[in-house]
């Protein structure tokens, strides 16, 4: 009676979960991605409100690089460390709000007509 498995069943059973590991990592990373993009797109929303109540208060939208400038509570719930978030207001009745990427520059952008644009939030 055989006590444990060979050195071809061990190698078998290896290559097996290397093959399932090579499968999986790709697709988690892009899930993770994902994520951060999808949060990315949470955040312009937050922001695109605050534009909204700072509109109804001003009659003009802010134009301020630095998110916190809007308000504190705004700044409080606009904090990543994957994106970096800023808004621009050429004339003060548009605004644009931008997501960029940390690591490699690639934005998502979304306007005060709820308009997304840049590089794709759902494709990094």
């Amino acid at each position: 009676m055989r006590k444990g498995f060979t050195l071809i069943e061990l190698l078998i059973v290896i290559v097996i979960i290397g093959i399932l590991a090579s499968v999986a990592v790709p697709n988690y990373t892009r899930m993770v991605e994902r994520a951060k993009a999808e949060q990315a797109v949470t955040y312009l929303k937050v922001i695109r409100t605050g534009e909204k109540i700072y509109y109804a208060s001003n009659v003009s939208y802010t134009a301020c690089a630095n998110i916190g400038q809007i308000n504190a509570r705004l700044r409080a719930e606009v904090t990543d460390e994957h994106y970096l978030f800023s808004i621009t207001s050429s004339p003060s009745t548009t605004f644009l709000a931008t997501a960029t990427r940390k690591t490699d520059g690639k934005t998502i952008t979304l306007t005060d007509d709820n308009t997304f644009g840049g590089t794709s939030p759902f494709k990094p």
